[in-house]
């Protein structure tokens, strides 16, 4: 409402609307048991903002009438009981009138015109102390052993009418998730705690309107939080830089330019690509005279991946080294800070032509693709990526620079405290630190929050008239998983925007709501939300594996003498989809066992036997 009665300027009056709207209900019921919305605006003196009190209740109810999401699931139920010959009523405890909220539920077809209406304002009766049923009853004449009821509030609409005889029926699934408990629950440790609480409601009135589905829930408590105040805190900033064409890179990309694409009435003037950009595309192209330090850069964004797959990446098969079979690496193994040092020095003095010919010929395409998707030419332009450290970045604006070309700003999240920053200020960082997580962080928020079935671009190449980006084998196994987390987050996202009014709200929606959602899901996922992340591989250097696995016997062992798995895995998630509901108490226990004295002998034993063994 105050989006619509104020400016934004004009803070100083929709902070005092806000709050005096907030306690002008409970000022009126001193006054007016059960008040209506005329009697609540009684007790607001409108006229200190030069508004007329007639217009100003208009407002709310056309307000209240736009937010109103149908849920869907609740239709069917009604015509049953309908179509078996049932009176159908509707209560609420509520201020609307009962011919306002008549003309709702029939816009909805929720409600037939001999339906009947009670709201307690006009009958001064509530549910929740059960003097509203006692009143319709005595209107209708009704028994209440033949009255049916279904409400989501676990008190005034199960526990208060099952007393009285009344047939209740608590409908649990229009109720909050955890995750939303925990933001309303929380909402006040923030400036913006109005809008954390209408982002709760919108979030589950979204859901709702779903078919039941934890891909959905958790597309709905994550996704969604998690990348909408991100897509936005961009288009602010870009809006305010002057930045008027805006790149999402792929793949991570793919589900932000879908966002950004809800809020483009808003922000007219700046225009939105997709741009299939990648490491395994890029990093052929960064060399320029093959030297030690062009190498090294590279090879340290490899550090603990095998050699063969690194070189790789950077576009040099292992046989094409001159000396492949004497040389003294292996192609299997793992780079560290001093093997990364001699590989780079090695390929500098025995790879250095061959190399800087092959990054000239694939910087060719690679810019040809970049002038083809009028990257070039854009002198206000940004790019949006997020992920471990921002190499893309760095290499992307490297090349502009050497080619003469404007540098690129860029927009980057990365969840890790990695990530690269930069020396000319070109680059506005949506991130945040936890070291405990970054592992996980990495895997979830690249391979689930922003799954995306097609494959990575690996190269370009002139076709015809045109380059087209030659892409790794599309993953069909996260087609669905792609789907609902776009189509949820871009639900949300079109009515985002009459929930803040603000940076800093949308700050603090993602604090709240995304950032808690993540920590809390990444500390201790349930079996649901462990179920959905064992279905999704993560790549990474040529290395695939399940972001989540159920544990193995060995793994059991291993966690209660030593507290951890034998394989390497998602601890916490695994617990979960080996266990569900007991993960945590038997987690719990192991922390226990393995941390006993008992266990401390048990170590000792088996560390003695392995040694004279070995």
């Amino acid at each position: 409402m105050s989006d619509s009665l104020f400016t934004k300027e004009d803070v100083q009056s929709r902070i005092t609307f806000k709050t005096q709207r907030k306690y002008a209900e409970s000022k009126a019921n001193q006054i007016t048991p059960y008040p209506n919305l005329n009697q609540i605006y009684d007790a607001i003196d409108v006229s200190q903002w030069n508004l007329r009190k007639k217009d100003v209740i208009q407002l709310e109810q056309t307000t209240e009438e736009n937010q109103i999401i149908l849920n869907a699931h609740i239709l069917p139920i009604i015509e049953k009981y309908r179509k078996d010959g049932y009176e159908i009523c509707f209560i609420s405890d509520m201020y609307l009138s009962s011919f306002f909220l008549k003309g709702v539920l029939k816009k909805f077809k929720l409600c037939n015109d001999n339906d009947s209406i009670y709201v307690s304002c006009e009958c001064k009766a509530t549910k929740n102390d059960g003097t509203l049923y006692d009143y319709i009853r005595n209107e209708r004449k009704v028994k209440y052993k033949n009255w049916v009821h279904f409400g989501d509030n676990k008190i005034s609409d199960f526990q208060i009418p099952q007393k009285k005889g009344i047939q209740a029926y608590w409908y649990t699934y229009t109720n909050f998730t955890e995750h939303e408990k925990n933001w309303l629950r929380n909402a006040s440790f923030y400036n913006h705690k109005n809008e954390i609480e209408l982002y709760a409601g919108l979030t589950r009135a979204v859901r709702l309107a779903q078919p039941k589905d934890s891909k959905t829930t958790l597309a709905a408590d994550l996704v969604a939080p998690l990348y909408i105040p991100y897509v936005y805190f961009t288009l602010v900033e870009s809006q305010q830089r002057k930045i008027n064409q805006i790149y999402f890179l792929a793949r991570d990309g793919h589900i932000l330019f879908q966002i950004a694409k809800q809020f483009q009435s808003i922000f007219p003037d700046i225009s939105l690509h997709y741009l299939k950009i990648s490491r395994r595309a890029i990093y052929p192209c960064y060399f320029y005279d093959g030297s030690y330090e062009e190498f090294l850069w590279i090879l340290k964004r490899a550090d603990g991946h095998e050699i063969g797959s690194a070189l790789f990446h950077i576009g040099i098969d292992w046989d094409q080294l001159p000396d492949s079979k004497h040389v003294r690496f292996h192609k299997e193994q793992l780079l560290n800070s001093e093997s990364i040092a001699e590989l780079a020095d090695y390929l500098s003095r025995n790879f250095c032509k061959e190399i800087v010919k092959k990054a000239e010929s694939s910087r060719n395409n690679l810019l040809a693709y970049l002038n083809q998707e009028n990257f070039l030419q854009a002198p206000h332009k940004a790019i949006v990526d997020l992920g471990w450290e921002g190499s893309v970045r760095i290499c992307l604006n490297k090349i502009l620079k050497k080619e003469n070309f404007s540098q690129t700003y860029a927009f980057y999240w990365g969840y890790s405290n990695r990530v690269i920053h930069s020396k000319n200020n070109n680059v506005s960082f949506f991130r945040y630190e936890d070291s405990r997580n970054q592992p996980h962080a990495a895997e979830v928020m690249e391979h689930y929050v922003s799954a995306n079935s097609s494959g990575s671009a690996m190269e370009y190449k002139r076709i015809n008239n045109s380059v087209i980006p030659i892409e790794t084998k599309q993953r069909d196994c996260l087609t669905e998983i792609q789907l609902i987390n776009e189509g949820i987050s871009c639900q949300i996202a079109k009515e985002y925007l009459s929930t803040i009014n603000n940076k800093d709200a949308n700050r603090d929606i993602f604090l709240c709501c995304g950032y808690r959602t993540l920590n809390d899901t990444l500390e201790f996922p349930n079996s649901d939300e462990a179920k959905i992340f064992s279905l999704i591989k993560a790549d990474d250097f040529e290395k695939t594996y399940y972001i989540a696995e159920k544990l193995r016997f060995k793994d059991f062992i291993t966690l209660f003498i030593w507290g951890h798995t034998f394989y390497p895995k998602w601890k916490e998630a695994a617990m979960s989809l080996t266990l569900k509901k007991k993960a945590k108490l038997v987690m719990k226990f192991a922390e226990i066992t393995s941390s006993s004295k008992f266990m401390e002998i048990i170590r000792w034993v088996l560390k003695k036997i392995s040694r004279f063994f070995l």
